[in-house]
């Protein structure tokens, strides 16, 4: 999986999910408030279409062509979303 190049936006999503990799973690739960900080660019966080459960392909985990699917899954985890509580549940996915 290609890894997030270092000045991407969604960078430091791939880096904290490394970085709880190593630590030993297997389930990282971060809201939506705190993905739109970690991914903060100066001008927003997470894009109004993360927030759209109608069309949830933002959290897609088969979208490699897609730089957010990109940084979770170049770090080693897959992701589901829950619309109702905004609390995105990254799950390790176990190296082969």
């Amino acid at each position: 999986m290609v890894t997030p190049k270092e000045e991407h936006k969604y960078r430091p999503l791939y880096d904290l999910l490394v970085s709880r990799r190593r630590a030993g973690e297997t389930i990282v739960h971060l809201t939506f408030a705190e993905l739109d900080r970690l991914v903060w660019d100066g001008k927003r966080g997470l894009p109004p279409s993360a927030r759209n459960r109608n069309r949830n392909i933002w959290w897609a985990n088969d979208s490699p062509h897609h730089s957010q699917c990109r940084a979770w899954q170049g770090a080693g985890w897959t992701v589901e979303a829950d619309f109702a509580t905004e609390i995105a549940t990254f799950m390790e996915v176990p190296l082969r």
